[in-house]
């Protein structure tokens, strides 16, 4: 078996109560059958507990919220099924947060996702391409699918090295940014397979901001940072330069966000085929995310660290860890693909554009990174 994981994977470890943002609040908690089957037998008052706190439906094993958090969190952001039964006691999903698998073939991929704020700090903290590491193990793969049966190994190494490729393209730092989004778009739609679409620059951050608008929230600040966006639409597009004055060094946040992506979702396109939506859901979210940091200068007078994480982990939550939303996004693609695709393609051209014609030039010194 193959194994493939960030270069950073291994640094990782829970934070713990010094988190600001627990992952044990806001989320329905899942408990795998057989972790559950243990708490309903564990016996002596926190068995007592265990039991009166797991909610249970057909086929499925829950915590009950109490004020959206997880019942076994104490006042000090830390776990008690941790401190009373151990690591070992805890649920799949709770053990293995923020970790993400894939299994394809013979390769087994491991990540680390953005919904974790310690994630973040790893991946954010160097400024150096994002490199991938490949063990090779006898042992079996943890989990195989049907369908990654199916998967022949030429088929796993074709993905593979036209993800090496995308990986290339977004890392290619003689290109600005918008440059390299621009490349990656040719590949998820080439522009001869579909007619033009006729619109400005606003017309399509607006028609991906109304996309994500569409889709459902864990609560209400989602849907308002996104009507935000388009009631101050055209102050945005006017602010870049002051932003990017702001965030000076930081512009490889971008690139690192866009290669995360790819890693993580295009082995899907060897079951779905849907390689060009892996590529537009990438280039989608950077292009969003650099909407709502703009936005969030504006408020602050600054963008900082902390900025970032924010956004990325509230985007990370409500897109890519909500199922329904995934699925939204995929139905787009296949049913206004080109809306999608030339919404996000102009928005992307007009910052390589601005960058060509020296808008940005003063603002970042030798920096060429630009969007």
């Amino acid at each position: 078996m193959k194994y493939h994981k960030p270069h950073f994977f291994n640094d990782f470890h829970c934070i713990e109560s010094a988190c600001t943002d627990t992952c044990c609040a806001g989320w329905e908690i899942e408990v795998d059958e057989t972790t559950a089957e243990g708490y309903l037998r564990e016996k002596g008052l926190f068995g007592e507990r265990l039991r009166r706190e797991l909610g249970q439906e057909p086929g499925e094993y829950f915590f009950q919220l109490k004020d959206n958090r997880c019942p076994f969190l104490n006042d000090r952001n830390l776990c008690d099924i941790f401190i009373h039964l151990g690591e070992d006691r805890l649920c799949d999903i709770c053990r293995e947060h923020p970790r993400f698998y894939n299994w394809f073939g013979d390769y087994t991929e491991v990540g680390l996702g953005l919904c974790c704020e310690e994630a973040e700090r790893l991946l954010f903290s160097d400024s150096r391409p994002l490199t991938f590491i490949e063990e090779s193990t006898k042992e079996d793969p943890q989990e195989e699918s049907e369908e990654s049966g199916e998967i022949s190994d030429d088929e796993c190494e074709q993905m593979l090295a036209e993800r090496n490729i995308l990986f290339s393209i977004l890392q290619d730092r003689e290109k600005n940014m918008g440059e390299r989004l621009t490349e990656l778009l040719q590949l998820a739609a080439p522009a001869d397979e579909c007619e033009e679409a006729d619109r400005t620059p606003a017309q399509g951050a607006q028609f991906l901001i109304d996309l994500f608008l569409d889709m459902e929230s864990l609560d209400e600040t989602w849907p308002s940072m996104m009507r935000d966006l388009g009631d101050h639409l055209d102050g945005i597009l006017e602010d870049e330069a002051a932003f990017f004055s702001c965030l000076n060094e930081r512009e490889y946040e971008y690139e690192h966000i866009a290669v995360y992506l790819i890693y993580r979702y295009y082995p899907e396109s060897l079951f779905d085929g849907l390689a060009g939506e892996k590529l537009l859901f990438a280039v989608s979210a950077v292009l969003l995310l650099h909407l709502l940091d703009i936005r969030r200068f504006q408020k602050n007078g600054c963008y900082t660290v902390e900025d970032r994480m924010e956004l990325t982990r509230r985007f990370s939550k409500e897109i890519e860890y909500c199922p329904e939303n995934m699925e939204h996004f995929e139905d787009c693609f296949c049913e206004q693909c080109k809306e999608l695709f030339y919404s996000v393609k102009y928005l992307s051209a007009m910052y390589s554009k601005k960058y060509k014609e020296g808008h940005f030039g003063a603002c970042n010194g030798d920096s060429d990174m630009l969007l």
